[in-house]
């Protein structure tokens, strides 16, 4: 299980060098579930997300510094910690609360290879007992499932889509 947990860490620490892709959205936060579109650049640092109930988009491009909310420019502030919304957080896995971190709630215990998946356990950050998982498809590099008591997150249908930024 170590050996699976350490190509855990590798493939969502390698998060930089996914390639552009598309998917639905599914995140569960305080009992509201919303289903949104995806269009991530990893490769890039940026993203634009559609909620499928509001029709509200968000986006941000890296090269830019360019962060718009709503149809809104929304200023980027360097000291944030988490800047991506909870629909795209699985493209930029260090973005999850997992890493054990100050202001993480989770960290990793072990790791499990079913398949294609790599499936890791998560903790409590004070706490031995497993609460949650994480689903990481092993051939296209992603995190495609959070499930934690405080938040769910899915990317349902992930397809290689075509850059906005170029793909150098």
């Amino acid at each position: 299980m170590c050996a699976e947990l350490m190509q855990a860490v590798a493939v969502l620490t390698d998060w930089r060098f996914v390639r552009t892709f598309q998917c639905e959205a599914v995140v569960q936060l305080g009992g509201d579930e919303s289903l949104w579109d995806v269009h991530a650049e990893p490769n890039h640092s940026s993203y634009v997300v559609r909620d499928r109930g509001t029709g509200k988009e968000s986006s941000y491009v890296d090269a830019t510094r360019v962060r718009i909310e709503s149809g809104v420019l929304a200023p980027y502030q360097s000291a944030e910690v988490v800047r991506h919304p909870f629909a795209v957080r699985l493209a930029f896995p260090l973005d999850l609360p997992i890493w054990g971190r100050q202001h993480d709630r989770y960290r990793m215990l072990d790791a499990r290879t079913t398949a294609n998946k790599l499936a890791v356990r998560l903790a409590e950050k004070d706490s031995a007992s497993a609460v949650g998982e994480l689903i990481i498809d092993v051939d296209r590099r992603v995190a495609t499932r959070l499930c934690v008591p405080t938040l769910y997150l899915e990317h349902r249908n992930v397809q290689r889509a075509p850059s906005t930024l170029g793909d150098h």
